[in-house]
């Protein structure tokens, strides 16, 4: 697998499975102890994605334990992982929610109500799992990759106004059903705020 690393700067190494006579299953004890190899002195492990990555079929809970374990274990030598994942058709993630049982944070990236392909890197950045954080920390916010004056590349942050979402949403045509899933508020505070434009 050494030849698989195409990037290996002071705090950046690249593991690239494409250039692998076989693909990576993390699923695999075997390839686990081979992904360890490479995690000496890392501080945080980004896996990209998992339905690339491993062999577990995306709705059986149990074919997820093995990778459970083995998470556990890189926690335990105070290796922090990052796992990639989609989203299914719904919204949520594919496949069982086993996946979240262990994680500290999950965060959904959602386009903005009204997205235009011509913003480009636009999210609606949302906290759906918070272990050690809540309040103001919590709160969902708007990113955006925006260009400077130099050329250089920068993220933008916008706190939601959750007000001005639901009336855009409704504007769209969204059900109150629709927008709460959208906006992860009940039905009734999302009636309250086309009434009364209150947002908690």
């Amino acid at each position: 697998m050494g030849s698989t690393i195409i990037s290996e700067a002071n705090n950046l190494r690249i593991v690239n499975i494409t250039l692998q006579n076989k693909g990576l299953d993390l699923s695999s004890e075997d390839d686990q102890r081979i992904l360890e190899q490479h995690l000496k002195n890392t501080d945080l492990l980004i896996l990209d994605n998992i339905s690339t990555l491993t062999s577990v079929k995306e709705n059986d809970a149990d074919d997820w334990l093995n990778i459970q374990k083995w998470l556990i274990k890189l926690r335990q030598k105070n290796i922090s992982v990052l796992l990639v994942h989609h989203a299914g058709k719904g919204g949520n993630q594919r496949g069982s929610s086993r996946k979240e049982d262990i994680l500290d944070t999950v965060i959904a990236l959602k386009r903005p109500g009204g997205y235009e392909s011509s913003e480009g890197s636009k999210f609606e950045v949302k906290f759906e799992k918070c272990r050690g954080f809540s309040g103001d920390q919590a709160k969902s916010f708007e990113a955006q990759l925006c260009k400077d004056e130099k050329g250089d590349f920068y993220w933008s942050k916008k706190e939601n106004d959750i007000v001005a979402q639901v009336k855009e949403l409704r504007a769209l045509g969204l059900s109150f059903r629709d927008i709460a899933e959208e906006t992860g508020k009940s039905k009734s505070t999302i009636q309250r705020i086309l009434k009364n434009g209150l947002g908690e």
